[in-house]
């Protein structure tokens, strides 16, 4: 296995990895479900309408990469390399991904289906979570400080056991965060 390709570009195969680390490299409709991808560095890299689901990621690296448009089922990010982790999704499905543990500051999520979802003990600090659907997400321990979720919706955020302050909220999701007190809302 070659250790290192940069600027390559992958287009519409079933991808089997050929290298430890891609830089600035470019996944098109690549079909990766079920991969294992253990141990691969992935920096500044792109994929676009891939599919992800199952993939195996244990220690693998995402430092500077942009999902568009994938399907990323069932992941366990926590069981990557945690250290760099820099990653933006946007209109993507993420149901039952893992992120247990992990420091998202430097991650944004936008216009994805998180459903299932698990931020147990995550760091969120300061993130964009915009226009998500996260219902029955997980949010326990979280730090969610100044985090954006704006238009996101089907959230359930219990404020005691969360840290939420400074976090953005829209009406009339933001009933969400009074469940756990048993508020009734007409």
């Amino acid at each position: 296995m070659a250790t290192y390709l940069a600027d390559e570009s992958f287009r519409n195969q079933d991808f089997t990895p050929t290298a430890t680390e891609y830089d600035g490299c470019s996944f098109t409709a690549c079909r990766l479900a079920g991969a294992d991808l253990s141990g691969i560095r992935f920096l500044d890299c792109t994929f676009q309408d891939c599919d992800l689901s199952n993939a195996t990621l244990t220690g693998t690296s995402f430092q500077n990469v942009r999902f568009a448009s994938c399907k990323l089922l069932g992941l366990s990010f926590d069981a990557g390399d945690p250290l760099a982790f820099a990653v933006t999704f946007t209109d993507r499905r993420l149901q039952h991904a893992s992120f247990h543990k992990l420091k998202l500051t430097r991650c944004g999520f936008t216009g994805c289906d998180l459903t299932e979802a698990d931020f147990t003990q995550a760091d969120l600090t300061g993130i964009t979570l915009v226009d998500c659907d996260l219902a029955r997400a997980t949010f326990d321990n979280t730090d969610l400080r100044k985090a954006d979720l704006r238009d996101s919706r089907h959230y359930r955020i219990d404020p005691t056991q969360n840290r939420v302050r400074g976090a953005r909220f829209s009406l009339p999701e933001a009933v969400g965060l009074l469940q756990t007190f048993g508020v009734k809302i007409n």
